[in-house]
């Protein structure tokens, strides 16, 4: 009942934005006037929107306005190829004696810009004008022209900061998407590189497009891709993270099921894969999917390296995912319960420690973990230099302190640090970050029931990953279900001339469908 109160709330809302904006929806007249007092509806009379009126050629004596948005759009194009050319041309006076139509000379003859297109309402216009575009209105016509003009700010293109590589490209994406999709265009010079566009956002209006590999890509995959992005219902999309979050198949799940990048040479294995990108203005992230884990614990330097190290390298990551997870619940359970399976020395050195400790093992990992964790925040909040002067300051001094103060034992710091330190060996920092927050109810099961605990919580955990799904594909592929054939190149890195580049990923029964909410603004769910 709630929320259809909230629905019928939100579409008064909407009306009445609508209504107040002068009927958006509305076609355009033959009045030049009463088409800018539109306009000036629409935006509020925004200060923003600019509006310039010219009389088209020498003597012709035709009436002509030109709106756009300042800073929105390119100002020697607009002056040069816009203004300029209209005022100047020749051809519209001698247009006007011979009694032509003023629409057709300023789209073939008079204006100089890349794209000119023909627009009969006021809500194509409207969305032409946040695209940066310049729109000439002409007296006595419903029919105005839209002049490509657009000249927004946009960032150089830059090393990746987060995916950075001994040996490889050194661009990343940015976070205009008609740059990526050149980047990718650079890379992959092929017309089987396909792109679908479309608009979500009701109030963001946030440009996303979909590339593939025409003949790579699973057509079920594809257009699960484009019908969960339709179905989005938000009132803005600032970052991917926000498509992420509804075109999951699991938005409850701590794993990522949809792999994020900012390397275009990792989006273009991924095409060759066959699987699908999504890219959206405003972020320098592209999402992929389908994604499975074996995906989440490669880099692309993996390719630009020998085999040798880069198998090593996928290896210890593996063992890091291990080592990270069951480190401190381990120990908690060997000191607590579990006292036979210790050797004698080690466990007369653990006993002689713990002496003048004040709190069992399972307070001392948890109090450990959550200085680590706090540690490990505050340097990704600080700036770059002073977060990694805290970090190192406070683990030496809290973990020296802590020792001298026998709040905790010099075996727990060392367990707590390398699982820290295993957690950072894992490319993906969602993963990372799932495989660190599971750490603390496996030490939790391992201090109140022992190895017996900590067995049922990673039998518990492997059932969930086996029961995971990313458009149809099985999260563990391709160990459960098990296909031999793709082992070489998911944990191991075998010769060029060998490997067949990368698994690919097809669906058993195809992606099952999700249903999409609507969410409210800022794209929370509702």
């Amino acid at each position: 009942m709630w929320r259809r109160i909230q629905k019928w709330l939100q579409r008064g809302s909407q009306q009445q934005s609508r209504n107040a904006s002068g009927n958006a929806d509305s076609p355009l007249v033959d009045s030049l006037k009463d088409n800018l007092q539109s306009i000036q509806r629409a935006f509020g009379n925004s200060a923003d929107l600019k509006s310039r009126e010219v009389t088209a050629g020498p003597g012709s004596g035709w009436r002509v306005a030109l709106v756009y948005l300042d800073d929105l759009v390119e100002k020697p194009v607009l002056h040069d190829q816009v203004v300029a050319a209209i005022q100047r041309h020749g051809a519209l006076h001698q247009g006007r004696a011979a009694g032509a139509d003023l629409l057709q000379l300023l789209e073939r003859a008079v204006l100089g810009v890349a794209r000119v297109e023909r627009v009969q309402t006021l809500t194509r216009l409207v969305a032409s004008l946040l695209d940066g575009d310049t729109a000439v209105l002409l007296d006595g016509q419903a029919t105005a022209l839209l002049a490509e003009t657009t000249g927004r700010k946009k960032r150089s293109i830059t090393e990746p900061a987060i995916e950075s590589v001994v040996r490889g490209p050194r661009k990343g994406f940015v976070e205009t998407i008609g740059v990526n999709v050149a980047q990718l265009r650079q890379i992959l010079r092929t017309p089987r590189l396909r792109f679908k566009s479309l608009t979500l956002g009701e109030t963001s209006q946030t440009p996303v497009w979909i590339g593939y590999l025409e003949g790579r890509v699973d057509p079920r995959v594809l257009a699960e891709v484009e019908r969960r992005l339709r179905r989005i219902k938000a009132q803005a999309i600032l970052e991917s993270r926000y498509i992420e979050e509804h075109i999951a198949d699991n938005r409850w799940t701590p794993f990522p099921l949809v792999d994020n990048t900012e390397r275009p040479d990792k989006v273009v294995a991924a095409l060759l894969e066959g699987r699908v990108a999504i890219l959206t203005e405003g972020t320098p992230f592209v999402l992929l999917v389908p994604t499975v884990m074996a995906h989440l614990l490669q880099t692309p330097e993996d390719y630009y390296t020998l085999l040798h190290f880069a198998t090593f390298a996928r290896v210890m990551r593996t063992v890091g995912i291990v080592a990270t997870l069951t480190f401190p619940a381990f120990y908690v359970a060997l000191v607590s319960y579990h006292h036979e399976m210790i050797p004698t020395t080690l466990a007369l050195a653990l006993v002689a420690a713990q002496k003048n400790v004040p709190f069992p093992a399972l307070i001392e990992a948890l109090i450990l973990e959550l200085i680590f964790e706090a540690l490990r925040e505050s340097g990704l909040r600080l700036p770059g230099p002073a977060g990694q002067a805290v970090t190192m300051v406070g683990a030496l001094i809290l973990g020296q302190a802590a020792i001298q103060a026998n709040l905790v034992t010099p075996m727990m710091v060392i367990t707590v640090t390398a699982a820290g330190i295993a957690s950072f060996t894992m490319p993906n920092y969602q993963l990372a970050l799932a495989f660190r927050t599971l750490r603390f109810p496996l030490t939790l099961l391992a201090g109140m029931f022992g190895f017996p605990g900590v067995l049922s919580g990673l039998m518990i955990l492997f059932f969930h990953l086996c029961s995971l799904r990313s458009f149809g594909v099985p999260y563990l592929t391709p160990i459960a279900p098990l296909r031999v054939k793709d082992l070489d190149d998911a944990y191991l890195r075998l010769p060029h001339w060998i490997s067949r580049g990368g698994f690919q990923l097809r669906p058993r029964q195809g992606p099952k469908r999700v249903q999409i909410r609507e969410s409210g603004s800022g794209g929370k769910q509702s």
